[in-house]
């Protein structure tokens, strides 16, 4: 049998460990409960199967092969458990498998915004370094018209050092009349005042370029800074999908092992089912045998039910009432059945006489619900509990085989089935040894 179950690996993530530790504690349950499964259909196939279909051979004997039926049935029950656990663990990991990979898609989103705000911002750190290039470029060109223009001034004033007053005096003094002195006079002015205005604009361009430049610097800086927190920000969201996708993968291999538990367990279902089929036929077949055969001695009933092998509760002198919650004694067995509330009478099973005798009670009785009462001689009487029909009533005679009313849920029932008791002298006793 295959019945291998991986932990449940914890996320990365904090706010998920709590959940992550109650899934490895179910995990842990879950790989007890499938051991546990496995075992019996280990068991139940090591006792039935072989290398051909169940036989005559097989069991010794028709109890035997009630008890292996009731074991298959119950070993079934405990694997539509387990695949019902199964199914139920894989649609959480498929929902946290999308949510995760939702997560996974917003920050994809996310990232690819973040990309195209860090190439925006690159292209405008580039215009700002280039503006500041230009900027530094006005400003040389500035500075060398500066030390052009203070360079020429110098020389002019270091001229009229060197010639003292009188080259100045001569331009004066050549002049032909006073007008034309006074036009010299102001001209000199005008070339020592437009060499010095000249200077003050330079100065004055340069200073404004420079101030200019300190702006666009720090402009750049600002984008410089910003790409930079951008740049982190793209690092952490590449760092949290990295984290995602890791627990994606867990899941993942998660959600693949479920996965096979559950191909496992429907298959060892499928077994388990067809060989019950086996057994269910076999106990059929020799029913069948054993009824065409004269009675001898023990084993002297009909089994009252054809069809239907499954006993949900046997006899016991001291059961807990599923109803009253009070232990007291199962004076029968219960056979499964099937009947109300399927709405559809076609398909409920008819109870059988189990041998010839007289009705001695046919009516509604507190718990039994409907139930009839045949005696079939001085010792032996037969009880038939919980029916939906009743077709003979109190002194009919009856056959062996002969259906005498329809498989229920009345009285005190949980479920639908046919309660049937054997009496001898009025006492309860097991059916089991007095069936066929």
């Amino acid at each position: 049998m295959r019945r291998t179950l991986a932990a449940a690996t914890g996320s990365s993530d904090g706010a998920g460990a709590e959940r992550r530790s109650r899934a490895r504690r179910r995990w842990a349950r879950a790989a007890a409960g499938l051991a546990a499964v496995a075992l019996v259909v280990a068991g139940l196939i090591a006792g039935v199967a072989g290398p051909a279909p169940v036989s005559a051979g097989s069991a010794s004997s028709i109890s035997e092969l009630r008890q292996k039926i009731n074991e298959a049935n119950e070993t079934l029950r405990q694997l539509e458990q387990e695949q019902a656990e199964a199914q139920r663990r894989l649609k959480a990991l498929k929902e946290d498998e999308a949510s995760i990979a939702e997560r996974v898609r917003i920050l994809e989103e996310q990232i690819r915004a973040t990309r195209i705000k860090l190439a925006e911002l690159t292209e405008q750190v580039r215009e700002a370094e280039a503006r500041v290039a230009a900027k530094q470029q006005e400003i040389d060109e500035a500075t060398r018209q500066l030390e052009q223009r203070e360079d020429y001034v110098a020389r002019r004033i270091r001229a009229i050092q060197e010639n003292g007053t009188v080259g100045v005096l001569e331009v004066l003094f050549e002049a032909n009349s006073f007008s034309d002195f006074l036009t010299r006079l102001d001209l000199l002015s005008q070339i020592l005042r437009h060499d010095l205005d000249v200077m003050a604009q330079v100065k004055a361009e340069r200073e404004r370029l420079v101030a200019e430049k300190q702006q666009l610097e720090a402009e750049r800086q600002r984008l410089v800074a910003l790409k930079a927190q951008v740049e982190r920000q793209q690092q952490q969201l590449n760092a949290t999908v990295a984290s995602h996708r890791d627990e994606l993968a867990k899941l993942a291999e998660q959600r693949r092992k479920i996965e096979e538990q559950l191909a496992a367990l429907e298959a060892d279902s499928k077994e388990v089912e067809r060989l019950l089929k086996n057994l269910q036929a076999d106990l059929k077949r020799r029913l069948a045998e054993l009824n065409r055969t004269p009675r001898q001695g023990g084993g002297r009933f009909l089994w009252p039910l054809p069809g239907e092998y499954t006993i949900t509760s046997g006899f016991s002198p001291a059961r807990r009432h599923p109803i009253y919650g009070t232990v007291r004694p199962h004076t029968g067995i219960d056979i499964d059945g099937q009947g109300p509330p399927d709405p559809d009478p076609s398909t409920w099973d008819e109870v059988v006489a189990a041998d010839d005798g007289i009705v001695v009670a046919s009516q509604y009785m507190s718990g039994y619900g409907n139930a009839i009462i045949i005696a079939h001689d001085e010792t032996f009487s037969t009880l038939y509990a919980h029916l939906s029909r009743r077709y003979v009533g109190p002194g009919d005679v009856v056959r062996r085989g002969q259906v005498i009313g329809m498989v229920g849920t009345t009285g005190a029932s949980t479920g639908t089935h046919l309660h049937f008791e054997v009496r001898i002298n009025g006492q309860p006793v097991d059916p089991m040894p007095y069936l066929r």
